[in-house]
């Protein structure tokens, strides 16, 4: 019986011998420091990857399903009066540096309402020079701007960095080979990817509906600062 189960886990984890070493490990840790028997640590070892199968796959079915639908939303809101800024910021008369100066304060308010908006929301933004990307998390955790590369959704989700491991989307490893290159256990593996799910789906039921009002509102106010702007520029010329 030993010898029949102990050959099952190695055809399962065959060319993999970091996932053999780990398993030989925590045999020996459980048989003699947790008193388990020989038998009920091979069931338990084997019941514990194959959950740890069935949370791995169910988070990366629902993330991939989460990015499709991220990129193919229309999330990203131009800012279109930005030249308008840039040039009442050139003028040099006493007449256009006060009308920098209402500029200024026009977009500063604006910001100001986009952000509050956003925290009261429960929104996130990344704001470059030529446009507010709107997302439904947080990316407080990162270190830098969100990508829209998928292995920085799944960090955001996860809240754990795997390294490289999911930076081709089309060549995911399956929970062995993530096992066998990521640093953690199959128990780890099962919390991890779990929380990652119950993410996914906390933003897919109340974030992915806001986002979408929150950018279609965004977009009209900041035509609306557009169009103040351009109103302002012609009472400019006409003066002059």
């Amino acid at each position: 019986m030993k010898t029949l189960i102990f050959s099952t886990f190695a055809s399962i984890y065959s060319n993999r011998d970091s996932c053999y070493n780990a398993f030989i490990r925590q045999l020996y840790r459980k048989m003699w420091v947790l008193d388990m028997s020989y038998e009920d640590y091979i069931d338990d070892y084997y019941e514990t990857a194959m959950e740890a199968e069935r949370e791995y796959i169910d988070f990366l079915d629902a993330a991939i399903e989460l990015y499709k639908e991220l990129q193919a939303t229309y999330n990203i809101v131009y800012k279109n009066y930005r030249e308008l800024l840039l040039w009442s910021r050139k003028l040099k008369s006493l007449k256009g540096e006060s009308l920098n100066r209402q500029f200024e304060q026009w977009n500063t308010e604006f910001r100001h309402k986009v952000y509050d908006s956003l925290k009261a929301n429960e929104l996130s933004v990344v704001d470059t020079p030529y446009c507010f990307e709107i997302l439904p998390f947080s990316t407080s955790l990162l270190n830098c701007n969100y990508d829209n590369r998928f292995s920085t959704l799944v960090y955001v989700l996860t809240q754990q960095s795997h390294g490289d491991l999911f930076d081709d989307i089309d060549n995911l490893p399956d929970v062995h080979e993530y096992y066998e290159k990521g640093e953690l256990t199959y128990e780890e593996i099962i919390q991890v990817f779990y929380r990652g799910w119950e993410n996914v789906q906390e933003i897919r039921e109340t974030k992915l509906g806001v986002m979408k009002d929150f950018c279609k509102q965004l977009r009209e106010d900041a035509k609306e600062l557009e169009l103040r702007m351009k109103q302002a520029e012609r009472e400019f010329y006409l003066e002059d």
